[in-house]
């Protein structure tokens, strides 16, 4: 387990890759789930992790989010060891397969908890616009319980990107969006692509998110049985993935 330092001790430098495994494998008891997988994800790089249930794709995933750890290789952000410090873990925006947003607080003070635990400037306007920028202005004070699967989807995916990370990993983003909703996060992917944060996201179908990716990784029983450039978008060049990020 990497050693905790201080938030001040967390260099905001730029690295080749944003995340990088190495010869990553994950057990569950007695069964392997991850086989000795390395992939390496530049900044401002759209990467999708492709493959059924059972694949490994949301274990990479949390592998990835430092939320789980590996049983073997190891996982690093812009060069440094998955969460050593509590500041870096402000660089990522995660969307889990299952929507977490707390049932008793409206879909506005979801939002609005964590911009404050991010430390968002102006969290109240940033959550007003985030409640915009889905069409859900008008829902702002419905609980969870009371909004369809769709509509927690967008919240739960507003809230990834609410406090403007530098990495972003989405698990089945498109589940439960309808026609209009799966529009909007493909543009809201382009737009991100634009700002150069960098994204990977876990899919079992091609649901139209290769308009926007770079690199589509399929995966078969936790390895990689493809690694495939986008017709639209080749990879980012070493020069492209030099571009300045904001600080977290």
């Amino acid at each position: 387990m990497p050693l905790m330092r201080h938030a001040s001790e967390c260099p905001v430098v730029e690295r080749e890759f944003a995340l990088e495994a190495q010869s990553l494998s994950v057990d569950y008891g007695h069964r392997r789930i991850l086989r000795s997988l390395t992939i390496a994800i530049r900044p401002g790089e759209i990467v999708e992790l492709r493959g059924g249930n059972g694949s490994g794709k949301t274990t990479l995933l949390r592998c990835l989010a430092g939320i789980v750890r590996p049983t073997l290789g190891r996982v690093t952000w812009f060069g440094e060891p998955a969460g050593c410090c509590t500041a870096m873990r402000k660089w990522l925006g995660v969307l889990a397969h299952e929507s977490s947003l707390y049932s008793h607080l409206t879909l506005a003070e979801n939002l609005l908890f964590v911009a404050r635990v991010c430390g968002v400037e102006r969290p109240r306007e940033r959550v007003a616009e985030a409640l915009h920028e889905i069409g859900l202005a008008d829902r702002s004070q419905c609980t969870p319980p009371k909004v369809s699967r769709g509509t927690r989807q967008r919240v739960s995916i507003a809230r990834a990107f609410l406090h403007g990370p530098r990495v972003v990993l989405l698990d089945e983003p498109f589940t439960g969006l309808d026609a209009a909703g799966r529009d909007w996060l493909v543009a809201r992917l382009a737009r991100a692509r634009d700002e150069g944060q960098t994204v990977c996201l876990a899919t079992h179908e091609q649901v139209g998110s290769l308009a926007v990716c770079d690199r589509v990784f399929t995966l078969h029983d936790g390895k990689f049985t493809a690694n495939e450039a986008t017709a639209d978008h080749p990879p980012i060049g070493v020069a492209n993935s030099k571009q300045r990020m904001p600080a977290a």
